[in-house]
């Protein structure tokens, strides 16, 4: 019991020196995820539906990061972030998901930085060797045309994803991503998240005590967060497979048959290898439109010529 006590009175003493020292707003309910102490998704909605969110993860070896509001990608309302084309702010894509393909940039759905919170000095930017970093309000988002938050809920579901290393950078929300290289899926409860009974609503602060300020992306770990749940990795080995074949047919085949041609005078051995050559690049063709299919712009250029 004493113990108990004395944990309740140094978290009360954490919450009146944090704010009084940094700001934080402690009736600002919150609520944090946290993943391998990297990647970090924090928010408090409102009731009238704006919700202000924490994003951030290291920019190497995440070309990109993402969290969305959903159990799964297909319908999910998720916010997409990578380096603007000048490397250092950030681009915040609001997109919904179709299926297990490329999410679709929402311009219905409006997006804001903030950057006037005592402890987003960083915020929308790219911190040099550090984490991109993004505090931000979402407007009327709790629902959207595919699917809506509970902010009743104790186990909302909510999915994250982290990009693979690449060399995205853009001002378009509309820009390419390439496929995710981590995903997972977690659950958070609204209750502790939500300003359930007004509109007033601020960016999570930071979340460990005794932190440096100004506060940077190391602020946000892994002091009272939802634990992920099935994570996964994924490896794409199309982009191998699809360079392998083709150079197996045009650098090892068509050269083969050629020369067997030219010194060996075998018509028949040539026509064979140049068919099985053929063969092995129509199957490399068939894994490179296979591979590019989830991709927008290579599905609108199917649509279109479909029609």
């Amino acid at each position: 019991m004493r113990g108990f006590l004395e944990l309740l009175l140094a978290i009360s003493l954490w919450t009146v020196s944090s704010e009084a020292k940094y700001g934080i707003d402690e009736s600002a309910n919150k609520a944090y995820f946290n993943f391998d102490n990297d990647y970090v998704f924090a928010m408090n909605p409102t009731a009238n539906g704006d919700i202000y969110f924490h994003m951030s993860a290291p920019a190497a070896p995440n070309c990109w990061i993402g969290g969305g509001f959903g159990s799964e990608m297909n319908n999910a309302l998720m916010f997409i972030a990578y380096p603007a084309a000048n490397g250092h702010n950030v681009t915040i894509s609001p997109r919904i998901g179709n299926g297990h393909s490329e999410p679709t940039y929402t311009p219905d759905i409006e997006v804001f930085g903030i950057h006037n919170d005592t402890y987003a000095p960083n915020s929308m930017t790219v911190v040099k060797g550090g984490a991109m970093i993004m505090h931000g309000m979402c407007r009327n988002c709790t629902k959207w045309a595919t699917g809506e938050l509970d902010l009743q809920s104790t186990e909302q579901p909510l999915i994250f994803a982290l990009g693979p290393s690449c060399s995205l950078r853009s001002d378009s929300p509309e820009a390419s991503i390439p496929r995710h290289r981590v995903h997972g899926h977690y659950t958070m409860n609204m209750i502790e998240a939500s300003n359930a009974t007004g509109w007033y609503g601020r960016v999570p602060g930071p979340n460990i005590p005794d932190f440096v300020f100004p506060p940077t992306d190391a602020a946000f770990v892994s002091e009272w967060t939802t634990p992920e749940e099935d994570v996964r990795y994924m490896k794409n080995t199309m982009p191998s497979v699809h360079a392998a074949l083709m150079c197996i047919a045009f650098v090892v085949i068509f050269p083969a048959g050629s020369l067997v041609l030219i010194f060996l005078k075998k018509v028949l051995l040539h026509a064979a290898l140049q068919v099985v050559g053929l063969v092995i690049v129509i199957a490399g063709m068939g894994v490179g439109v296979s591979m590019s299919k989830p991709y927008n712009k290579v599905r609108a250029g199917l649509i279109v010529r479909s029609v």
